[in-house]
C-alpha cells in the first residue's frame, strides 16, 4: 500500500519502468510543445504586423501610427503569446490540467483577438487567415485532445460572423466578406482537427488512458456513479488487479474530492480480514484522475448470482453470510461502518481451491465512528446508501447510524438471496424508503420460492427491525446466531464446487481477458491463473 504521501502525485514505479512514467512524459512532452507554439505564434506575428508600426499615410507621424497599430486589438494575442512563453520558460512545476487550461484560454483569447480586428485591411492578413494560421500551428505543435481542437475551431468560426455583425458601420452581407473568411476559417478548422486526430489525440478520459501509475490498463470492468473499475496489470510484477477511477463530482473541488478518496483508501488500509477486498496501491495521475488498484476476483456478485440463478438455497445463504460476518466485524472493531452493503457489494469468488469464498467490496461510503481528521468531509442532508438495502436511520439521515445500520442492510441482503427480491421493491424511490421507515417486510411464505427455515427467518427479520435496539446489537452476535441455525452446515465445499462446475459465473469476462492473460505469462516467462471479476 501507498503511503497517504503518495497521493499527491502518480504512484512512483521502480526506475527504468518507462510505460509507468507516461504521465511524466506528457507533461514534458505538453510543456515543451505549447512553450514552443507560443514562440512561434508570437515571432510570426511580429514580421507579419511589422507594417502597422511604420507610417501608413505619407503625411502621419511614427507616434500616431505606432500608438494605432498598439491600440488594434490584432496586437493584444501576439503579447499572450509573448506573456505565456515567458511565464511557461521560467516558472516550474506546471501540472498537466493547468497547461491544458492554459493553452485553451490563451487561444480561444486569440482567435477571437484576430477576428475583431477584421475590418482593418492594411496588413499582409486578414483576421480570417491569421485565425485559419494559429489553428493550424495548434494543431500541428501542441499535443491535445480531438475536443479541445474542435472547440477552439468552433470559437473561431462562431466569432467571427458574430463580431462582424457587431461592428458599427461594417456591413454584415454574404458578399461583404463574411461568408468567405468564415469558409476560410471553417476549412483550417477541419484541417486542424484532422491533424489532431492523426497526430495527437491524447486521453482526456479514464477509458481512453493506457497507463495509471505503474498499472497498464487493458479494458474496462464496470461502471457506475462512482466512477468506472478496469483491468489491468502491474507493468513490473505482472499481476493482475481491478483498477478503480474516481473523478471529482460537479459540486465539488478537486482538493475535496481528493479528501474523499484518500479517506476512502485510508479506510480500506486498515482492514485485514480475508473477507474483505484487499487494496495494493492508489494514487492520482497529473490530470487529476484518483485512482486506487485492488485484486482481481474471478466469480461474480451476488446482485448478478441471483438475478441469474434465481434464489440461493439457506444452508449456501447462511455459509455466505458467516463471511460477510467476519468482514464487518473486523471493520465495526476498528470503529469502521460500510454504510452501502448490498448485493453488488457482495462477490463470490474462488480462492486457493475454496469454492464461494466472499469478499466484501467498496467501502466508497464508509466512515469512522470516532471523531477524526475527516470530518466535514460527509455532507449533511445526503442520504448515503443504496434505496433498496438502506437503513432506516439511514434514511432520516441521522448523525447517530452506527454498526447496527450494517446489520439492517445485511439483513437485506440475506432476504434477497432467499427471496430472489428484495424487501421492499415500490415503484419509486421515495417510496422504498418511506417502506423502510415505515413498512413491515413480507413473511418468506409470501415471497420466496425456496422453503426458508422459522429460524433463519426470524433472525433475518429481526435484522430488518425499524428500531436499532431491536436489532442483533452486533456483527459477531448475528454470526453466533447464524451459526446455531439448523441451516448452519448444510452447504459443502463439494456442493460448492459441483454449482461452480455447472454454472461457470464470469465465463464470459474470462473469456474476454483470456487472450490477455497469455500474453501477460508469455512475456513474464511463466504461466498464472486468470482470474477474473471486480475486486
Amino acid at each position: 500500500m501507498a503511503s497517504s504521501g503518495e497521493i499527491n502525485g502518480s504512484s512512483a514505479p521502480a526506475s527504468g519502468n518507462s510505460t509507468a512514467d507516461f504521465t511524466g512524459e506528457l507533461h514534458r512532452l505538453l510543456q515543451q510543445r505549447l512553450r514552443l507554439a507560443f514562440l512561434v505564434c508570437f515571432l510570426i506575428g511580429v514580421p507579419l504586423y511589422a507594417s502597422a508600426w511604420l507610417p501608413l499615410e505619407p503625411d502621419s507621424s511614427l507616434a500616431e501610427d505606432l500608438l494605432a497599430g498598439l491600440l488594434s486589438p490584432r496586437h493584444g494575442h501576439w503579447l499572450l503569446f509573448a506573456l505565456g512563453f515567458v511565464v511557461l520558460t521560467f516558472r516550474d512545476g506546471w501540472r498537466v490540467v493547468e497547461l491544458r487550461h492554459l493553452d485553451r484560454w490563451v487561444m480561444a483569447a486569440s482567435l477571437i483577438a484576430c477576428v475583431a480586428g477584421c475590418s482593418d485591411h492594411s496588413h499582409w492578413m486578414t483576421g480570417p487567415q491569421t485565425a485559419a494560421l494559429l489553428l493550424l500551428i495548434h494543431a500541428a505543435l501542441v499535443p491535445s485532445s480531438l475536443s479541445t481542437q474542435i472547440g477552439l475551431a468552433l470559437v473561431a468560426v462562431a466569432a467571427y460572423p458574430a463580431i462582424r455583425w457587431a461592428i458599427p458601420g461594417e456591413p454584415w452581407t454574404l458578399n461583404g466578406g463574411v461568408a468567405e473568411g468564415t469558409a476560410t476559417i471553417a476549412i483550417a478548422g477541419a484541417v486542424s482537427i484532422l491533424l489532431t486526430k492523426t497526430l495527437y489525440n491524447f486521453p482526456t478520459q479514464p477509458a481512453e488512458q493506457k497507463h495509471f501509475g505503474p498499472y497498464e490498463v487493458r479494458g474496462e470492468l464496470r461502471r457506475g456513479g462512482m466512477g468506472q473499475v478496469f483491468f489491468g496489470y502491474h507493468t513490473l510484477l505482472q499481476r493482475p488487479a481491478a483498477i478503480k477511477v474516481m473523478r471529482p463530482t460537479g459540486d465539488e473541488n478537486s482538493e475535496t474530492a481528493l479528501a474523499r478518496f484518500e479517506r476512502e483508501v485510508r479506510l480500506c488500509s486498515l482492514l485485514s480480514h480475508p473477507n474483505t477486498v484487499t487494496i495494493f496501491d492508489f494514487g492520482r495521475t497529473e490530470e487529476d484522475t484518483f485512482y486506487y488498484a485492488m485484486e482481481f476476483l474471478a466469480g461474480g456478485d451476488l446482485q448478478r448470482v441471483v438475478e441469474k440463478y434465481g434464489p440461493l438455497p439457506p444452508g449456501r445463504v447462511v455459509h455466505i453470510l458467516l463471511q460477510v460476518c467476519g468482514s464487518l466485524a473486523e471493520a465495526h472493531s476498528k470503529g469502521i461502518i460500510h454504510r452501502d452493503i448490498k448485493p453488488s457489494n457482495i462477490f463470490l469468488s474462488h480462492r486457493g481451491g475454496v469454492y464461494d469464498f466472499v469478499k466484501v467490496l467498496d467501502f466508497g461510503l464508509a466512515k469512522r465512528l470516532s471523531p477524526d481528521e475527516t470530518a466535514g468531509l460527509t455532507k449533511s442532508g445526503i442520504v448515503f446508501g443504496t434505496p433498496r438495502y438502506i437503513a432506516p436511520e439511514g434514511v432520516h439521515g441521522s448523525n447517530h447510524v452506527d454498526g447496527r445500520a450494517d446489520i439492517y442492510n445485511l439483513g437485506a441482503v440475506a432476504y434477497w438471496m432467499l427471496a430472489g427480491r428484495p424487501v421492499f421493491d415500490s415503484g419509486s424511490a421515495m417510496e422504498v424508503l418511506i417502506d423502510h421507515v415505515k413498512t413491515p417486510p413480507l413473511p418468506f411464505a409470501e415471497t420466496s420460492e425456496v422453503p426458508v427455515p422459522k429460524e433463519l427467518e426470524e433472525i433475518v427479520m429481526k435484522c430488518l427491525e425499524k428500531d436499532p435496539a431491536d436489532r442483533f446489537q452486533s456483527a459477531v452476535d448475528l454470526a453466533e446466531a447464524i451459526a446455531s441455525s439448523s441451516a448452519a452446515g448444510s452447504w459443502s465445499q463439494r456442493q460448492a464446487l459441483d454449482w461452480w462446475e455447472l454454472h461457470k459465473p464470469g465465463e464470459d469476462d474470462e473469456n474476454r481477458w483470456t487472450k490477455s492473460e497469455r500474453q501477460v505469462a508469455r512475456s513474464a516467462g511463466g504461466v498464472s491463473q486468470m482470474e477474473v471479476g471486480v475486486g
